[in-house]
């Protein structure tokens, strides 16, 4: 997943499906939902998958009230259509991608 800043973020979730991992380094659950996300954007090619450190863009978490760690936000052509809020199963995050796909 490509790590994007705050002034990339709006240009990435501008088009399309886009989910968005917000994470921090010193976030356990956040590491362990990593690899989950990378086996995820594999199986679904015609979705945005892209990933922020809450630490280094505190602008993108005020903005989309993003509290815990890790947070996934979900996009549809730039607006906000739902969220994941922890560590959750990889079918959990397979449901709400073909919820809004």
């Amino acid at each position: 997943m490509r790590e994007v800043n705050t002034d990339e973020f709006i240009q990435e979730i501008a088009t399309g499906t886009t989910v968005v991992d917000i994470w921090a380094s010193w976030c356990g659950p956040c590491k362990a939902l990593g690899p989950v996300l990378e086996q995820i954007e594999k199986e679904y090619p015609n979705i945005g998958f892209i990933k922020s450190n809450a630490d280094q863009n505190v602008e993108i978490c005020n903005q989309f009230g993003v509290r815990s760690l890790p947070t996934l936000l979900f996009f549809k052509e730039g607006k906000l259509i739902d969220k994941i809020v922890g560590g959750v199963p990889k079918k959990d995050i397979e449901l709400k991608i073909e919820k809004h796909s």
